[in-house]
């Protein structure tokens, strides 16, 4: 890579930045470069941020590209593409400003991914009906994500209706049209199920639980108004397109041409829902039912009113947020599109002035690439019509700057060093979040890893004969010591768990509170390797004295726990055998009521929960 990237004679940059599990700002960075027409993209490093502000984070980016490719790289620097956030495109002290210096024509990109989300969040902001759907798939999503019996419950419906189980998914997330997306097409994918699912549990008077009886009701009302479920299939319909906008937009070869000509496109097809609706709206706007169910009737010209609404208000902030890429340098790198060069009839004068636009922009950066800047005009035209000749408009050969630099680099070189240049420039900062979901795999990977023989987890393998007669002395010790157990112990007991500890702690300082002039005060403490230090002697004890156990069930647990031996295998690798007479084995069926079984000793006075 650095010997390519010096051998280069341009290159951009791509910056992101992200916290980690340890909170710490984290900046990494690409290069995109471009060498007769191929274009290649490299991951350059990644660097922790003391502090996330304009002057640490280009002193980051700036510190990894002189240590993996050259102190003087920066001289053949042709764009930044960075997010929109204030501190890296800021107009006075920006990275962008800082890292462009004063070389006046770098530019600086604002991912054109992150300007989609941000068009479509202000285009739905204010629109009613989207935040009735957003209410629908959310609670839908929390139902049923929430409840494992909820969840199994609707898995059986879809079966007795022969149907591919879909759950709801969660709307929120980095990449929001996408999540947008995959919720609105699973609730209309299974939407009988949902549907069978919700009128079963709305209508069920034999379940107690009145408060998901009204969820269910509630729910069920909002999905069968035809108003709304029209509603869903326009935004489905209308996110449909601009995900695969977004798709391409990530792509990390594509460029602001491209992008510029699948935001028209784009556009176009949206405005077109206005007069001609989409094939998902299609299939329910003639019909009062929706896959066999009947929907609650729905006023057409309200219907109409959103629709005009939504489109309208996503249109117009699509322009507003892309108006920059439809004037000046950024349009005139429509011409690296062939989709935008015209027929051969109509081409004498097409591209001219963009050219000379593109040439005053870059010159300072050409001419120190000693490229021939007064020679490109001349060798455009020469371009032209030597592709035209070759049968361009006929496809006789392939559309490519790649096949383009093969035929004619002889011929126009400077002319093709310029659209090296521009090939440089990339649309999204894609790569750069994709290169954080690879860190976060890898550091999983790394800290999953053992690094001492402390880090492993011993799990006993006991023999199913073994197994069996655990369970057997397990029932009469739970018989014995239950009476006896702490009340406020509810790890190990059937019944009980973290949600009913965390209710009871809630429960006695809200009453405590309530008191005046009152306080109070928790200690959380953590017993690390609680089952490895049990002490089986003191365990023995403490079931004969405190518990009242059978003397010989305690000297059978006693013979159980004691001089046990064991082998360990790592790494295609036995060891030797070795006695131990501590802890009690993980794995075992006696393991957790063992460790639970032991009394807390401390004040009677403070209520101790243990969980």
């Amino acid at each position: 890579m650095k010997t390519r990237l010096l051998d280069g004679k341009f290159m951009s940059v791509m910056s992101d930045g992200s916290l980690d599990s340890a909170v710490m700002e984290e900046e990494i960075v690409y290069v995109r470069s471009a060498s007769e027409g191929k274009v290649q993209v490299d991951f350059v490093g990644v660097k922790s941020v003391s502090k996330p502000d304009a002057a640490n984070i280009a002193e980051a980016v700036c510190g990894m590209l002189d240590s993996e490719v050259s102190t003087d790289c920066k001289k053949k620097l042709v764009a930044i593409t960075t997010d929109g956030a204030s501190v890296m495109t800021g107009v006075n002290n920006g990275v962008v400003t800082k890292l462009r210096g004063d070389r006046c024509y770098v530019l600086g990109i604002h991912c054109m991914a992150h300007k989609l989300e941000l068009s479509f969040s202000d285009g739905i902001r204010k629109n009613v009906m989207v935040r009735k759907v957003e209410d629908l798939l959310s609670g839908l999503y929390t139902l049923y994500h929430k409840s494992g019996i909820n969840r199994a419950s609707l898995k059986d419906h879809f079966r007795e209706l022969h149907l591919k189980p879909l759950m709801p998914t969660r709307m929120g997330g980095t990449r929001w049209l996408p999540h947008f997306f995959n919720a609105l097409d699973h609730f209309l994918r299974g939407y009988v199920g949902f549907v069978h699912h919700l009128e079963e549990k709305s209508q069920n008077t034999t379940n107690s639980n009145a408060v998901l009886r009204a969820k269910a009701k509630g729910f069920l009302n909002i999905a069968k108004d035809g108003g709304v479920l029209r509603f869903c299939c326009l935004l489905h319909d209308t996110i449909y397109q601009l995900s695969s906008f977004s798709k391409s937009l990530q792509r990390s070869v594509s460029t602001l041409a491209e992008a510029q000509s699948c935001l028209s496109s784009t556009q176009a097809a949206i405005q077109k829902y206005k007069s001609r609706p989409g094939p998902k709206l299609r299939s329910v706007l003639d019909t009062d039912t929706y896959e066999g169910v009947l929907l609650k009737p729905s006023d057409a010209g309200q219907h109409n009113k959103a629709k005009n609404e939504l489109i309208g208000s996503l249109c117009q902030c699509i322009t507003a947020r892309f108006s920059g890429v439809n004037g000046g340098v950024l349009h005139a790198m429509r011409l690296t599109s062939f989709q935008c060069w015209p027929e051969a009839d109509t081409s004498f004068d097409f591209g001219d002035e963009e050219i000379n636009k593109l040439t005053s922009h870059f010159r300072h950066l050409l001419l120190s690439a000693g490229v021939g800047v007064d020679l490109i005009p001349g060798q455009w035209t020469i371009l032209k019509a030597e592709l035209y000749t070759a049968g361009f408009s006929q496809g006789t050969f392939e559309k490519t700057w790649p096949t383009v630099n093969r035929m004619l680099r002889h011929r126009c070189p400077d002319v093709l060093c310029l659209f090296d240049a521009l090939l440089t420039i990339p649309a999204s900062t894609a790569d750069g979040e994709r290169g954080f979901s690879v860190m976060k795999q890898v550091k999983s990977d790394w800290r999953s890893r053992p690094k001492s023989p402390n880090d492993l987890r011993p799990v006993a393998l006991t023999s199913l004969v073994m197994k069996a007669m655990e369970k057997i002395i397990k029932e009469h010790i739970v018989r014995a010591t239950e009476p006896l157990m702490d009340p406020l112990q509810f790890a190990y007991r059937a019944r009980r768990g973290a949600d009913d500890a965390k209710i009871f702690i809630l429960d006695s300082i809200h009453k405590h509170l309530e008191l005046p002039d009152s306080s109070a005060r928790l200690l959380f403490v953590d017993f690390s390797s609680a089952f490895n230090t049990l002490q089986p002697h003191i365990l023995a004890t403490k079931l004969s004295s405190q518990f009242h156990l059978d003397d010989q069930l305690t000297l059978w647990i006693l013979d159980f726990l004691t001089n046990s031996t064991q082998k360990v295998w790592v790494n295609n690798c036995l060891s030797g055998l070795r006695s131990t007479s501590t802890g009690s084995p993980q794995g075992c069926v006696l393991s957790p009521r063992s460790t639970s079984s032991q009394p807390t000793t401390a004040d009677p006075h403070i209520p101790t929960v243990t969980w």
